[in-house]
């Protein structure tokens, strides 16, 4: 279990790596498909199909999502990081003539043998593709009034016609921009989580209304209706229920995380992720869920026994797992990061060009007179570190030793274009 959580922690710099500057190129064959993972937040749920083991989702930002029908849960999902070439999936096509999966995407036509890694490029797309099928002999395309034959083994075009010249065709998932389901009875199902579904399309607990992006039809136990905010909706035939299901981060704009145990906490702009690196899970944790939570961008994040503290432009954010509930008090300023010292928590923030620390007392959550030593030793080097926004100030970091200040750039480490300074009794970072 330890080697498993510290293999997940060799990834972790996936989460802000590919936040920033996403993986374009092919994966070194030296490794194996999922030695390394990414994931992301999944945007529209564009298309869906499956084959003996997987139902496969493709994603507006994550890929293609995997969910195994035996165990019931998401695995690692086929992204780039697998050698995908593209960041969008708009089409997922199993063909259960050949065993091969293809993916229509923004830049390429793909297959992969393996339907994990290995994936070859066959087209550009540039025209808009509407569904994809398959025949004993060749994959078709269809875009507009017009048919695409393609060899079903590579992807070569074999010619453009109105209408196949087999009438064989299994065609894939139903998938439109604006999709009414008018043949689905819901009404033969109980709906779960107080959502309200209807043929136009779905409101989910706090009344948000959601389009309907796909719907796959599966001899299965399962089946699937995507959503255009990246939830599934899940219809279990057996048991007469439909069941919303969210996998993967609340965002793509990464500002920090944490690691808890198992679970990895992730936040940024949008939401607060919980990812479980054992099970690949996530919990996402939404502003519209929650009193007190605005949805404003998170800079930081620190566990304080049951609670997560998250530093935001102008106020605290406290999340108390036990109740499951938000708390926030005020602050004047950007909060930057947070450290735990002495039963108390310090805060660094930057205004008007000046980085401030001072402490927050735990339980009031008021602020405290309490001061860095004029001589800190090396055990406050983490009270005095303080993350700027690197666009606005070309700053990256910065840490305390030896009785001096340093910043950090994309250039290196430098301290001669910043001095500390007493004022009013507090110590300030000049810049």
């Amino acid at each position: 279990m330890a080697e498993e959580i510290k293999n997940k922690l060799i990834q972790l710099f996936l989460f802000i790596a590919f936040s920033v500057n996403p993986l374009i190129a092919q994966p070194d064959n030296r490794f194996d498909p999922f030695d390394w993972e990414m994931y992301s937040q999944p945007g529209r749920i564009n298309s869906i199909s499956e084959d003996n083991t997987y139902f496969y989702f493709g994603t507006e930002n994550a890929g293609i999502l995997r969910f195994n029908k035996f165990s019931e849960q998401f695995d690692i999902p086929i992204t780039r990081a697998q050698g995908l070439h593209s960041k969008s999936v708009k089409h997922v096509y199993f063909d259960e003539y050949t065993g091969i999966l293809w993916a229509v995407g923004d830049k390429f036509i793909e297959y992969s043998f393996s339907k994990t890694g290995g994936w070859q490029k066959s087209a550009l797309t540039k025209a808009r593709i509407l569904d994809i099928g398959s025949s004993n002999n060749y994959l078709w395309l269809r875009s507009g009034p017009n048919f695409t034959k393609l060899d079903h083994i590579n992807g070569v075009n074999l010619g453009t016609y109105s209408s196949p010249d087999e009438s064989n065709v299994n065609w894939g998932d139903v998938s439109y921009n604006y999709m009414n389901l008018i043949n689905f009875d819901f009404n033969d199902y109980f709906v779960e989580d107080a959502w309200l579904l209807t043929i136009n399309g779905a409101s989910d607990s706090r009344g948000e209304f959601l389009k309907y992006k796909s719907y796959y039809k599966s001899e299965h136990k399962f089946s699937w209706i995507g959503l255009d905010n990246g939830a599934l909706l899940q219809i279990d035939k057996f048991s007469k229920s439909i069941k919303p299901i969210f996998h993967g981060l609340g965002t793509n704009l990464i500002r920090d995380v944490l690691v808890d145990g198992d679970f990895l906490w992730i936040v940024g702009e949008e939401g607060i992720t919980k990812f479980d690196m054992i099970q690949n899970t996530s919990e996402v944790l939404r502003p519209e869920e929650y009193f007190q939570f605005d949805g404003r961008a998170i800079s930081s994040l620190l566990k304080v026994g049951n609670e997560f503290w998250f530093g935001l432009n102008g106020y605290i954010l406290v999340y108390n797992t036990k109740k499951d509930s938000f708390t926030r008090f005020r602050s004047e300023s950007m909060i930057t990061d947070l450290a735990l010292k002495d039963d108390k928590v310090w805060i660094s923030n930057v205004r008007y060009g000046v980085g401030d620390i001072f402490a927050i007392d735990i339980e009031s959550k008021t602020k405290l007179e309490e001061e860095i030593p004029n001589v800190p030793n090396q055990d406050w080097n983490e009270i005095l570190v303080m993350r700027y926004n690197a666009k606005s100030k070309g700053i990256e970091a910065a840490f305390y030793k030896d009785k001096k200040v340093y910043f950090s750039n994309e250039n290196g480490i430098y301290n001669k274009q910043c001095k500390a300074i007493k004022f009013n009794g507090k110590l300030k970072f000049i810049f």
